[in-house]
């Protein structure tokens, strides 16, 4: 018994910082777990990116290589959207053992964590010191963009690349410090540099720089030139002939859509470009040759494009909480140099900043940025102890190491970075929760006191409520073809087919109405109106049937899977209809002159049919509309419990803001009662919002069987 007490309490002495270390990437892990399965349940990963990732591997295990559906409904390879990673085919065994869309979030954070190891032991290696080691894992744990690469960016090739290259990087210095170049150990360094270069399109450019490294700084010429013209060749396949070779995918997709909605072409000039992200560089021509001509010739240019914007900003974020010492050891940090300006001379438009910490792209900067700090101490610390001697390297490092720590705990708290992120986050669930369970008090309504007609609070449809989501995405078979919003896209995204509505929205055997949905048409100049298109499309087709609503979002099956096989004929569900002379039957007001005057309500709502509900309307004044849309609320008369279908006609077909004084609206809606909604009297209140005013007025009750 003595023995093995003597025994463990030796190994926990000497390798007590390894173990410290373990626990701190377990304490990282659990809570990047803990954010990103409130992230994933809150929909926040949608089908850009997660779903397209989920999307490929899925694909590729059925026999469809680097597959997946784009913007415009296309089904194509990877590289039809100008990206090669084709690293995610490593994941294909793991996720097909576990075939859920988190498999992927929680293989890239291990992997993250792993990277501290990593660093440990290239620190050690370098400082020969395992207490200045732990500094610099636990500052790379605390570095506020690795925070967001775990938790706010779900996957991407490039985020799990960063293992590869890392591993690569320390094996090949653990080499040259020994001076044991063997066969074995070249063999491994090879297959992690051609692992890393799969990651994405631009990774090579980094093994170019770093082949130039081990020539010049490592002096193993023939080496250096091998890694750099085998990484040069990737490149230039990649860029240049793969990319090209795939695009007429995406163009003639783009075609087709551009068809069926009757849009103009010149409305996604950059989609029909032989790469896609061309035009972010607008600013330094059209082409690669223009734009590389452009950028070594005209450094003002170039300087100027690079701060602009938040670029200053972001420039400080990221390498403020290493105090700027990489850019004291270039040989390294060189490496990131075209990532950098890709992100940073992106002209960014419509895309939010490239240059920023909290996205996927700050990824391989990342571990370029801790390697050239710890070579970058070590240099520091060599000329400093060569010049004063009575302080040594190993103090002196260390002293450097404590700094670097203090740095990146301070910028963690300031940028909000795990744990101070998590705590926050926490913090404001539970105020919310608090304010909701409140608010829902509040919203309770007397039966017994209301009358027909009368005016009640409740909330309006939330633009991504959550409840209703995950109601929508249990309800839609496997397999099946879908077009839905974005935020659906990482869950249902384990199938050969999701487009981003209103693609494929004459196709897809399911199509899901967001009545809040944007995607597209914020990447499609011009195109406002291909939701109004596609809504009117569906609720008067004969080819589509409504299944459902819950909240902004509505269900449309295709009518030929139908268990008979055949069309369904459905008369028109949905509309808005402009009369010059009506009966009123009713005058309650909505909102400022706009009226109520005549409804009809069933007097059953069986579940899983549908039944006409309209409602009809009177403008009296010229007050503008803009940003309204009417809702149905079906309030449980027992439990108060709330049921809510946006009215698509107001918010998608004629939009509120069009309507035009003294005219008479009417909205006929074929609702179909869901079959997650409960049996039980329910009471009926038509609203309208623009979700700063809200006013809700009650019909009646329905029975729901």
């Amino acid at each position: 018994m003595n023995i093995i007490f003597q025994r463990t309490k030796n190994f926990v002495i000497d390798h007590f910082f390894e173990i410290a270390l373990f626990v701190l990437c377990y304490v990282f892990i659990f809570l990047s777990i803990r954010i990103i399965i409130t992230y994933y349940s809150e929909f926040a990963y949608g089908k850009f990116d997660l779903g397209n990732m989920i999307q490929m591997i899925w694909n590729t295990g059925h026999g469809r290589f680097m597959y997946l559906t784009d913007y415009f409904g296309t089904n194509m390879p990877r590289w039809g959207m100008s990206h090669v990673d084709p690293i995610l085919v490593l994941f294909v065994p793991l996720f097909f053992l576990i075939p859920h869309p988190l498999t992927l979030v929680l293989s890239k954070v291990f992997l993250l964590a792993a990277i501290a190891f990593l660093l440990f032991a290239l620190a050690n290696l370098k400082l020969n010191s395992k207490f200045a080691a732990f500094l610099v894992a636990l500052s790379y744990l605390l570095y506020p963009a690795l925070g967001f690469l775990a938790v706010r960016t779900p996957f991407h090739g490039v985020s799990v690349a960063t293992f590869f290259f890392v591993a690569a990087f320390y094996l090949f210095e653990r080499m040259y410090e020994n001076d044991n170049f063997s066969i074995k150990g070249l063999v491994f360094f090879w297959i992690l540099l051609i692992i890393t270069m799969s990651g994405k399109e631009q990774i090579p450019l980094y093994i170019f720089f770093y082949g130039l490294f081990i020539w010049l700084y490592r002096k193993k010429l023939k080496l250096g030139l091998s890694i750099s013209a085998v990484s040069l060749v990737w490149f230039v396949m990649a860029f240049f002939v793969i990319i090209p070779a795939f695009a007429h995918y995406r163009i003639e997709g783009y075609e087709r859509f551009a068809q069926s909605l009757n849009i103009s072409l010149d409305t996604g000039e950059n989609v029909t470009a032989s790469n896609y992200f061309l035009s972010r560089y607008s600013a330094f021509g059209d082409t690669y040759s223009e734009m590389l001509l452009n950028m070594a010739t005209r450094p003002r240019l170039v300087f100027n494009e690079f701060f602009s914007g938040g670029g200053r900003k972001d420039f400080t974020l990221t390498f403020a909480p290493v105090m700027f010492l990489p850019f004291l050891h270039p040989g390294t940090f060189a490496m990131a140099v075209p990532d950098l300006m890709i992100n940073y001379l992106a002209s960014t438009e419509g895309i939010g900043s490239m240059s920023r910490i909290d996205t996927h792209r700050i990824a391989m900067i990342i571990p370029v940025i801790f390697i050239s700090t710890i070579l970058s101490i070590r240099f520091l610390s060599n000329f400093l102890s060569s010049k004063q001697k009575k302080v040594s390297f190993s103090t002196i490092a260390t002293g450097f190491c404590v700094l670097l720590l203090a740095s990146n705990f301070y910028t963690s708290i300031r940028y909000e970075n795990i744990p101070i992120h998590w705590a926050f986050q926490s913090f404001r669930r539970r105020i919310l929760s608090f304010v909701s369970a409140s608010n829902h008090e509040e919203d309770n309504i007397d039966f017994s006191e209301i009358q027909v007609g009368g005016k009640a609070k409740i909330s309006p449809p939330m633009g991504r409520d959550i409840d209703c989501g995950w109601k929508i995405v249990n309800s839609i078979p496997d397999e099946v073809s879908v077009s839905g919003p974005d935020h659906l896209g990482s869950p249902l995204s384990l199938r050969e087919t999701y487009a981003i509505f209103p693609a494929l929205y004459k196709e897809a055997d399911y199509v899901i109405v967001d009545a809040f949905s944007s995607k597209l048409r914020a990447i499609l100049d011009g195109a406002d109106d291909i939701n109004q298109t596609a809504v009117s499309y569906l609720i008067s087709s004969e080819n589509y049937h409504s299944v459902g609503a819950c909240g902004n979002l509505s269900i449309y099956r295709r009518a030929s899977l139908d268990a008979d096989g055949e069309l369904t004929e459905v008369k028109i569900q949905e509309n808005i209809t402009e009369f010059e002379s009506y009966n009123e039957i009713y005058s309650f007001p909505i909102y400022g002159e706009l009226y109520l005057v005549d409804f009809y309500l069933p007097d059953e709502f069986t579940r899983g049919e549908s039944k006409e509900f309209s409602y009809t309307y009177a403008k009296k004044d010229s007050e503008h509309l803009g940003g309204f849309f009417f809702f149905t609320s079906f309030v449980d008369l027992n439990t108060q419990e709330i049921y809510q279908a946006a009215h698509l006609p107001s918010r998608n077909v004629v939009p509120m803001d069009s309507w035009s004084n003294n005219k008479y609206y009417v909205e006929i809606l074929a609702l179909t009662a869901p079959p997650f909604l409960d049996a039980g009297e329910y009471g009926i209140f038509v609203g309208i919002t623009n979700h700063i005013r809200t006013r809700n007025v009650f019909l009646g009750t329905v029975e729901v069987l």
